[in-house]
Order: C-alpha cells, then structure tokens, then sequence
C-alpha cells in the first residue's frame, strides 16, 4: 500500500527529494523500512518453523542451533560487543563514499550497488572483530 502510495505520488509529479524530505521521500522511506521488516519477519518465522531434512519431528533450525549452542543473533551480539568502532569505521566509510563517488548524480542501481557493498562491509568487520574475539574499546 506505501509503495502504491509512492507511484501515485510520483504520477502527479512529486518526485522522491532526500534534499528537500518532501512527503515522497517519508513515504518512501516508511514502504521500505516496512519492506525489511516484513523480510526480517519473515526470515525469523522461517528459522522456527522450517524443519530440518532427515530430522525427527520437531526438528527445527532453531532446535537445532540451541543444541549445539550457536547463538541466533550472532551480528547482534558482534555490533554490540564493538559498537563504538562498527560506528566509527560506519562513519569513516560513508565520507570515503561520499568524497570519491559522485553519489547526487549516481542511479538507482549504483546506490543500491554501493549501499549493499557498505552494509556488507560494516557486517564484515563486526562480524570479524568478534570471530577473533576481539573487544575495542576507548577507555
């Protein structure tokens, strides 16, 4: 329905403007953080629900990560054991992006290029830094 909302307000001529944060752009903005959302929902009721192939009932994911003691959260609990750092290296990156790519003429698929490469990076090093058990802090 927002994304509905999107294209109608795009028809009448009030174009997508994160400058101006025109209504557009909260629409738009409110249909994609509902988008992943519901992907995020739908991930988890997956890892419950789907069961293990070759497992006896109740054989789920999720069963089966607490009986081996993986814990589910595993980029949660990496982000937050180095939040200061994931931040300022988030931080760092997104000037580096902004200085060498010529982000207000890039298209669609070059932000979205660019946005998934960054969200993979800052995932990288979060998830780095706690597989060598590393904790950096300041003080």
């Amino acid at each position: 329905l927002l994304w509905a909302g999107v294209a109608v307000l795009e028809e009448y001529g009030l174009h997508v403007s994160r400058r101006m944060v025109n209504l557009p752009y909260v629409v738009w903005t409110m249909a994609y953080n509902t988008l992943l959302l519901a992907l995020f929902l739908a991930a988890e009721v997956l890892v419950h629900f789907i069961e293990i192939p070759g497992k006896k009932r109740g054989g789920t994911i999720l069963s089966a990560r607490r009986y081996y003691s993986e814990s589910c959260q595993m980029l949660c609990d990496a982000v937050n054991r180095n939040l200061l750092a994931v931040f300022l290296a988030s931080n760092l990156m997104t000037g580096a992006t902004n200085m060498f790519l010529p982000t207000l003429t890039a298209t669609w698929t070059q932000g979205f290029i660019t946005m998934s490469l960054y969200s993979l990076a800052v995932t990288c090093l979060a998830a780095e830094l706690n597989r060598r058990n590393l904790t950096l802090k300041f003080w």
